[in-house]
């Protein structure tokens, strides 16, 4: 028996070597008349046995765009809602056709044969599984679905309750995996069933010690205004709702601008009085200076760092001059920043006619800050008469009642168990003021009054 197999590998390979010997002229013809085909796999798109590299590539990309669309079912039972319906293609996801079909595997001399000339030969795969780009992969949609649906999330708070500091720490919700997520994805794709998304328990953004260490009112301050001016003060509320709750950790700053957006009536922002150049006018959003100047004045007490700041071109009712911030869109700016190394969190407290702003963080016993000002001058403008052909004669009315300019400097000086231990200087606040304005019709002024004797020289000298 050993001789005779010994026999017919010899005549196998004469045989073999009878082919080689053809020369070029019979391999071409073989080239031209065989194509590779695959052996029979247990994966769908090469089911069939004897296929080509190209029905290979037919089949694959047919099965792909079914696939590629196909709710992949992922799911995990503690989300409040699942993700099922997310695709291979929503997560981008794509399907390397050409790397799949370069992993059919050529053994033996055949194929050796066959990739120089063209002879048949019999493929097969080695993994005999797709091969799938993650290249733009992309998990955000799906993790912010796992952030919307995780039953327990809810970031931290702090709240100020009846003079009482509350905390409300934060319950973390689940963090996808993205590491696992592939082959998640893959195994849904091959077997058409449903796969477990891949979660863990998320970080907490803000730990309950660090939550807890803000203990105390560092910075509080309180204005008042006239609640029966009712636009304005739905605008001062619209505006002091975007600062509540506010974290400033450390070496984060907060704008105005940036936090509150831009006023529109669309967005519930009313008419009511501003000031402009020195004269008074009505904008979108009257009113929210306060805010801004509330919010200003807890921050100098509070010890943290105003990087922007103006004033306005007139003064205002509700802070001495100096102590203001105006704000308007996209600029000025009021712009705070948290120098220190503990977190700040914000607490604002909107009641009719008053509005207060609180600095909530590390109690610091002994400390207290002072706000000192210096008056350094004033200046008053003529009154500016402006012409309206409907008056009558002698008529005047006020069109802007105006107001003084004002120069003064502001200092913060910090105290510690009633000594002095820091001074700054906050710079010096110029008001422009602006004139009195008085419409009057000058085509019907008094002519000037002449002296009846003018033109009677020393006549009435004796008298």
């Amino acid at each position: 028996m050993q001789r005779n197999a010994g026999s017919a590998w010899r005549k196998g390979l004469l045989g073999l070597g009878g082919i080689i010997a053809l020369g070029g002229t019979s391999l071409g013809i073989a080239s031209a008349s065989y194509e590779p085909t695959a052996a029979p796999v247990s994966f769908e798109p090469f089911f069939a046995e004897g296929k080509t590299r190209q029905e290979l590539h037919d089949s694959l990309l047919e099965w792909w765009e079914e696939a590629g669309d196909r709710p992949l079912g992922l799911n995990d039972s503690r989300l409040t809602s699942q993700p099922g319906h997310f695709s291979a293609r929503d997560l981008g996801v794509d399907l390397d056709i050409e790397g799949t079909l370069d992993q059919l595997a050529y053994e033996g001399l055949l194929p050796v044969l066959w990739r120089q000339t063209g002879w048949s030969a019999t493929l097969t795969l080695q993994d005999k599984v797709p091969v799938f780009s993650f290249q733009a992969l992309n998990t955000e949609r799906l993790q912010a679905w796992i952030s919307e649906n995780s039953p327990d999330h809810r970031p931290a708070s702090i709240d100020y309750v009846d003079g009482q500091i509350v905390h409300q720490p934060e319950m973390a919700g689940y963090l996808l995996l993205d590491d696992e997520l592939s082959p998640a994805v893959v195994d849904a794709l091959l077997t058409g069933q449903a796969a477990q998304l891949p979660i863990s328990d998320d970080t907490k953004e803000i730990e309950d010690e660090l939550l807890l260490s803000m203990d105390a009112v560092v910075g509080e301050f309180r204005t008042t205004f006239n609640s029966r001016k009712i636009n304005r003060s739905k605008n001062i509320e619209l505006a002091a709702a975007f600062f509540d709750g506010k974290f400033l950790m450390p070496g984060e700053s907060i704008g105005f601008n940036e936090t509150v957006g831009k006023r529109t009536s669309s967005r519930g922002f009313r008419l009511a009085g501003v000031y402009i150049a020195g004269q008074h006018d009505t904008a979108i959003g009257g009113g929210i200076c306060q805010v801004s100047t509330t919010l200003y004045n807890a921050a100098l007490l509070a010890g943290l760092e105003i990087e922007e700041r103006y004033c306005h071109s007139l003064a205002v009712p509700y802070v001495p001059v100096g102590r203001d911030a105006t704000v308007s869109w996209p600029w000025p700016e009021l712009r705070i920043k948290n120098n220190s190394e503990n977190p700040f969190a914000l607490a604002v407290q909107y009641e009719k006619g008053a509005l207060t702003f609180r600095f909530i963080g590390q109690s610091q016993p002994g400390r207290e800050v002072k706000i000192e000002r210096v008056y350094l001058g004033s200046r008053t403008h003529e009154t500016k008469y402006v012409h309206d052909p409907t008056l009558g004669f002698g008529e005047e009315i006020e069109i802007d009642e105006g107001g003084k300019g004002h120069k003064v400097r502001t200092a913060r000086v910090t105290y510690q168990d009633g000594v002095e231990i820091l001074r700054e200087d906050l710079g010096i606040s110029s008001y422009s003021g602006g004139p009195k304005v008085i419409a009057r019709n000058e085509d019907l002024l008094a002519p000037p009054v002449e002296d009846p004797f003018k033109d009677l020289g020393g006549l009435n000298d004796e008298f």
